[in-house]
């Protein structure tokens, strides 16, 4: 019994090696693996390609932070942006931070956004 329990012990510790070790990458895997410096490259490329063909328009929400953004974005799935508008003006200077919107109890916070 001693036996079997050191051999299963030896074989789980040469299975955990074997896991946590690498395996050795072949000669074609190496030679398809593209370098960092080359991916920084064509991610370069690919940028200076497609940014000028995408307009960096405004929205019409009215937002301070990209946090405040995202709310607008929520509400504005409900209703016209005008309207997200009026109900930001408010919503916006009673919550601040996110935080604000996790403490505030929901009929409150429904409350304020009707």
């Amino acid at each position: 019994m001693t036996t079997q329990h050191s051999v299963k012990s030896h074989m789980e510790k040469d299975i955990i090696r074997f896991a946590e070790e690498e395996a050795p990458l072949t000669r074609r895997e190496r030679s398809l693996m593209e370098s960092l410096e080359r991916k920084k490259e064509r991610t370069k490329n690919i940028f200076e390609t497609l940014d000028p063909l995408y307009e960096r328009k405004k929205t019409a929400l009215k937002h301070r932070s990209p946090f405040e953004l995202l709310i607008s974005t929520i509400l504005s799935a409900q209703c016209t942006d005008r309207q997200v508008n009026q109900v930001t003006e408010t919503l916006f200077k009673k919550y601040k931070k996110p935080l604000d919107y996790v403490k505030a109890p929901i009929p409150e916070l429904e409350e304020d956004i009707r």
